[in-house]
């Protein structure tokens, strides 16, 4: 779990992950893929209903 940081930006959605597949063009596997690989660069985190652009420290 990544701790919370003041300054990250929270992007609060009701859409499933079909969904955001859908409205950006590609398969729910493949948006699947690259949420996890951003995930694991500490880029980003999620859960269902929140997408949280993480702060980077220089």
């Amino acid at each position: 779990m990544i701790a919370k940081k003041q300054g990250d930006k929270v992007i609060v959605h009701p859409y499933t992950q079909k969904d955001i597949a859908s409205l950006i063009g590609t398969s729910r596997s493949n948006l699947n893929v690259l949420m996890n690989e951003l995930k694991e660069a500490n880029i980003i985190s999620f859960n269902r209903k929140e997408i949280r652009l993480l702060q980077k420290i220089a």
